[in-house]
C-alpha cells in the first residue's frame, strides 16, 4: 500500500498544482488507484466492518454524499451559466451523481461491498459520458479558443493572426502553429505590416495595444468573443481587430 500511495500521490499533486491539463496525463495512476481499491476490497473482512460502520464511516459517507450533490448541481449549472441555458442532458449524470453513494452505501451494509462499489463505477461512467459529451460543448463560454477561431474564419478566412494577453496553448491548437503569440506592442506593429493579418487582443491589453498603433492607422474592432478561461479562473474578453486594408481586401464575408 505505501508503494502505491508514493506511486500515486505525488503525481496527483503535481496535477493539481500545473495550470494545464488534459485527461491522459493521470493515465499513469489508474493502475495504482485501482490496485488500492482492490486491496481495500480484498481485505474487508467481518472484523473491519464494524468500524466501517462506525462515527468515521459515517461522517466520510456524509462527504462524500455532499461531493455528489454539488457535482450534481455543477452539471445542471454549467450549460445555465457558460452556455444557452438548462440541458436535459445534464440530467442523467445529476441523477447518478445524488443516487450512487446512498445506494452504495446500502449495498455495503448488507455485506456485499463488490455490489457497492460496482454501483459507484457505474455511476461514474454515467457522469463522465454526460459531462463530456453532453454538457461540456454546450456550456460555449469555456471553449474560448475554439470560438475565437470560428469567428476569425467568418470574418477573415485565410489571415494571420497575432494574440495579446490570451496565451492558452489552445489558442495555437485551433489556429496552427504560424499564430504569433505576442506583446500588444508587438502585435500592433505585426497587424500594420499587411493586410491578411488579424490581432486578437485582451480587453486588458488594449490600452497597450493601442499606444503600438501609429497615429494614422486604420483599424476596425471587429467582434468580441467572450468567455471564462478555467486554467486560470479569470473571465475573458478577446477583441478581434482588421487592418482597414484587410477589410477592403475582401476579408470578410
Amino acid at each position: 500500500m505505501c508503494f502505491l500511495l508514493s506511486w500515486a500521490l505525488p503525481s496527483w499533486v503535481m496535477f493539481e498544482v500545473v495550470p494545464t491539463k488534459l485527461f491522459h496525463y493521470t493515465l499513469p495512476l489508474f493502475p495504482a488507484l485501482t490496485m488500492m481499491i482492490g486491496a481495500w476490497l480484498a481485505h474487508l473482512s467481518e472484523e473491519a466492518r464494524p468500524a466501517w460502520n462506525g462515527l468515521a464511516a459515517r461522517s466520510w459517507a456524509i462527504w462524500w454524499g455532499v461531493a455528489g450533490l454539488l457535482l450534481a448541481v455543477f452539471l445542471v449549472q454549467l450549460p445555465i451559466t457558460y452556455g444557452d441555458g438548462f440541458s436535459t442532458l445534464s440530467l442523467p449524470g445529476a441523477v447518478a451523481a445524488v443516487a450512487a453513494l446512498p445506494i452504495a452505501w446500502w449495498f455495503s451494509k448488507q455485506g456485499a461491498e463488490v455490489k457497492g462499489f460496482l454501483v459507484l463505477a457505474a455511476a461514474a461512467g454515467i457522469v463522465q459520458v454526460g459531462l463530456l459529451l453532453g454538457v461540456a460543448p454546450r456550456a460555449q463560454g469555456l471553449w474560448v479558443s475554439q470560438r475565437a477561431v470560428q469567428t476569425l474564419q467568418q470574418v477573415a478566412p485565410g489571415a494571420g493572426l497575432a494574440v495579446a494577453g490570451y496565451s492558452e496553448p489552445s489558442i495555437v491548437f485551433e489556429n496552427g502553429t504560424a499564430t504569433q503569440l505576442l506583446t500588444a506592442q508587438q502585435a500592433a506593429a505585426w497587424l500594420m505590416q499587411g493586410p491578411s493579418r488579424a490581432a486578437l487582443i485582451e480587453e486588458r491589453e488594449l490600452p497597450a495595444f493601442t499606444a503600438g498603433l501609429p497615429a494614422s492607422a486604420d483599424v476596425a474592432d471587429r467582434t468580441v468573443i467572450e468567455g471564462f478561461d478555467y486554467s486560470n479562473g479569470h473571465a475573458v474578453k478577446l477583441h478581434l481587430f482588421l487592418p482597414a486594408s484587410g477589410l477592403s481586401a475582401g476579408l470578410q464575408p
